[in-house]
């Protein structure tokens, strides 16, 4: 597995790095955030993003247990790069995965994964239409002080 995973924005203008810092046994790994200088400090992410077609946007797959016994619990973050906030959907038992731009809509699934197979919900989200933004503050000590446990 790869430790770091970068992901440079469309017209190259900024650049989200992922770092490994775990994985779930027989499952994906999770990584930390960082964009240009920004960092995102103890909250983890999976490594699907898809940045918006402007740079200004970058939706992500937030995190919200590594337990195995909680299961998959994510939500979808979308960071505002050019105002400096950030949105957090609610969250889902499975993965949110963001899949591409069009303008300010993003196209993004949940997926669900049962014993009986998985369930796909595709779904739009307009971020004109985002009301519940909140500003995005520099943690304290961060993504670089944590070991990385992934295997390689």
């Amino acid at each position: 597995m790869n430790d770091r995973h970068a992901s440079p924005s469309p017209h190259n203008t900024r650049t989200a790095q992922f770092t490994c810092v775990g994985e779930i046994r027989f499952g994906p790994g999770y990584y930390s955030l960082r964009i240009d200088g920004l960092d995102f400090g103890s909250r983890i992410f999976g490594h699907q993003s898809a940045w918006s077609l402007d740079d200004r946007f970058l939706a992500v797959q937030e995190w919200h247990t590594t337990k195995e016994s909680e299961g998959p619990r994510t939500s979808l973050a979308i960071i505002d790069l050019q105002e400096n906030k950030e949105w957090s959907g609610p969250i889902f038992a499975g993965f949110c995965v963001p899949i591409s731009w069009s303008d300010h809509r993003l196209q993004h699934n949940d997926e669900a994964c049962h014993a009986t197979g998985k369930n796909l919900i595709e779904k739009e989200t307009d971020v004109d239409l985002i009301e519940e933004w909140k500003g995005i503050t520099q943690p304290a000590g961060g993504a670089d002080n944590r070991r990385n446990k992934c295997l390689n």
